[in-house]
């Protein structure tokens, strides 16, 4: 089931990245999203997101996730500063008492996401502008196993099996379906190339929120 792309922003970012085994989806598609809203390929450091992100959790957990509101919370007001300058950790340390940032964190970058409920309609809306849209959705067994052709197309009533958040850069169709474009953090063995086409029958009941990041930096 190949896909005709109508709309394809990959090239706004460099290469997909891998969360490894951390709850850290949410500091990716966020990282994502605001790196791309500066308009430069450059990678923002995820591990300064989600540390701060989590500092924001109540009870305090490096374990768990962080929301999306959170995330958000944290990008807007403690910002993030160049992959470079943090690179991610494959694992927390043992003693997390030494997890913190490193001195030399600058400069940093800090912008405001604007959250909505979620409508694959303004998805649309907001990539035929040229803007990506990080998701948040609960994801089914299928999501785990892209097709050949890099497409997601359970069936709608398949029980979900997590949540997760993703970032929207591009929407096509097929023959019988359209399908958004979604840019994943789990490594480029993932899909194609950490990249893969959902269609919209198994996005829709699926998203939980919608978010972009303003054009202009905080």
């Amino acid at each position: 089931m190949p896909i005709d792309a109508i709309v394809d922003l990959r090239g706004q970012f460099g290469p997909t990245r891998d969360q490894k085994q951390r709850p850290t989806c949410m500091a990716f598609a966020a990282s994502d999203g605001h790196a791309a809203a500066r308009n430069k390929v450059e990678a923002l450091s995820t591990e300064f997101a989600y540390f701060h992100a989590v500092q924001r959790r109540q009870p305090f957990d490096p374990h768990s996730g962080v929301s999306f509101n959170i995330m958000a919370q944290s990008i807007h007001e403690e910002g993030q500063p160049l992959e470079a300058m943090w690179p991610y950790l494959p694992s927390l340390p043992v003693n997390i008492g030494v997890w913190k940032p490193p001195n030399h964190c600058k400069p940093i970058f800090r912008r405001q996401y604007q959250i909505e409920q979620p409508a694959v309609e303004r998805v649309y809306e907001y990539l035929r502008n040229l803007r990506p849209v990080v998701i948040t959705m609960t994801i089914s067994n299928s999501f785990f196993r892209p097709s050949q052709d890099g497409v997601i197309d359970g069936n709608p009533t398949e029980p979900g099996v997590n949540s997760h958040a993703v970032v929207a850069v591009g929407y096509g169709k097929t023959q019988r379906a359209d399908a958004v474009l979604i840019r994943n953090s789990w490594g480029d063995r993932w899909g194609l190339v950490g990249h893969a086409w959902i269609t919209n029958d198994y996005l829709r009941p699926r998203m939980l929120e919608i978010g972009t990041a303003d054009l202009k930096e905080s």
